[in-house]
């Protein structure tokens, strides 16, 4: 099995990581040379991962990118995607890549609680099962925070093992509780 993990080199990171320790094909984008290379040297196994230094913005060469590694290790079952509202194409651009090679595949879409309440959805051929990760915040007592690195990747690892349509990381609720950037 072949993973792509899309923005894995951040707060992903952990994500991919163990998804390598699964004993799974890992290719992961990111835009840091240094912290895929980080990502590389601490899996048990790293010709599990392979690390494809590529901003997702550059639309031309995430396709070439995204090719390379299916031709190198295989079509790209599973996908995890975070990828900024500003590369409207990105998505697409993998979606399609994927599907030349792949006949079926699932993507789970890492969103923030700002994408989820504009309540706008992604659009998946019949090849994709799609899910959603919703990343919300904390609660405690008179206050409240964002999700931490750690939380955040457990809280996608927990969402991909569940495979629900919808899973919360965190809560959405009281809205207003939402803390301040």
């Amino acid at each position: 099995m072949h993973v792509l993990i899309v923005g894995g080199t951040g707060m992903l990171q952990k994500v991919s990581k163990w998804f390598a320790e699964q004993e799974l094909h890992t290719s992961v984008i990111g835009r840091n040379i240094k912290r895929l290379k980080e990502i590389e040297d601490s899996c048990d196994i790293p010709k599990r991962v392979t690390c494809l230094a590529v901003d997702y913005h550059n639309s031309d060469e995430l396709r070439v990118k995204i090719k390379s590694s299916i031709q190198k290790n295989g079509p790209v079952t599973l996908v995890v995607a975070w990828i900024h509202s500003t590369a409207v194409d990105a998505l697409q651009i993998i979606s399609e890549e994927i599907e030349r090679f792949s006949k079926e595949w699932e993507l789970f879409h890492i969103i923030g609680s700002s994408a989820y309440k504009s309540g706008k959805k992604i659009r998946c051929s019949s090849l994709c099962r799609y899910y959603r990760i919703i990343l919300g915040f904390i609660v405690e007592e008179k206050r409240s925070r964002w999700l931490t690195h750690d939380e955040i990747a457990s809280g996608v690892i927990a969402g991909i093992q569940h495979k629900q349509r919808e899973w919360i990381v965190g809560t959405l609720e009281p809205w207003d509780a939402r803390p301040s950037w």
